[in-house]
């Protein structure tokens, strides 16, 4: 091992001032030197020497497919992940800034459910009188087929708009009972949320201080009366 230390050093030593040393390993794992790299070798990595033998630059060798393509999968989680992060430092931003209390996120909450709840009435509303005018018209198809007569086209074709509508409408109202349930969650969620980065946060008030009432001074006591002398 001293030996080719000692060779390294003389033979770095034995170049000009301008020459250049590297060192590398060819595919069985032998180390070289040599003032150039052979072509077969110059993806694996190699290390550039100064005169004295210390190392100028490093050079990695260059990466397989399978090696590039886990390192750009590697990196593309990793901005993911940053990201995620990110989104997760603003909504926790605008969460502190936007509510003062518990309270006020039930408050929103209850808003965005009534919105919800008051489109749910109304067209519940409407799907009544839809399902009326849907069961008149069935009520007249069956008249028709009682006497075996054909059913007018135009009361065909209004029966199929108004199974459209009803159909539509009743589509509308498991569309907002499923909006409401994702509210009531995202707002269950904001209030953990905002239990979480408001923990210890609220200083307890100290008790008040009564101020000390003194107690009531006791009597002068009155001297005894001293007898006379006879």
């Amino acid at each position: 091992m001293r030996l080719w230390g000692f060779l390294l050093i003389a033979a770095v030593a034995a170049q000009p001032a301008w020459a250049k040393m590297f060192k590398w390993v060819d595919a069985e794992g032998k180390t070289h030197y040599g003032d150039t790299i052979p072509p077969q070798y110059a993806g694996q990595g190699n290390t550039e020497l100064s005169k004295k033998g210390m190392v100028v630059n490093k050079t990695d060798a260059a990466l397989t497919e399978v090696q590039r393509r886990e390192k750009d999968e590697g990196e593309a989680r990793q901005r993911v992940e940053a990201q995620k992060a990110l989104d997760v430092e603003r909504r926790d931003k605008a969460l502190i800034n936007t509510y003062t209390s518990e309270k006020e996120i039930d408050l929103a909450r209850d808003r965005h459910l009534q919105a919800a709840g008051g489109i749910i009435k109304t067209t519940e509303v409407r799907i009544k009188s839809e399902q009326a005018r849907l069961d008149g018209y069935r009520k007249q198809t069956a008249g028709f087929a009682a006497r075996n007569k054909p059913v007018p086209q135009d009361i065909a074709n209004e029966m199929k708009e108004v199974e459209r509508e009803l159909q539509h409408l009743q589509d509308t109202v498991k569309q907002k009972q499923q909006e409401q349930a994702e509210i009531s969650a995202k707002f269950e969620a904001d209030k953990e949320r905002f239990r979480e980065l408001t923990k210890g946060t609220t200083a307890a008030k100290p008790a008040p201080v009564v101020p000390a009432v003194p107690a009531p001074a006791a009597p002068a006591q009155k001297p005894a009366p001293v007898p006379a002398k006879k």
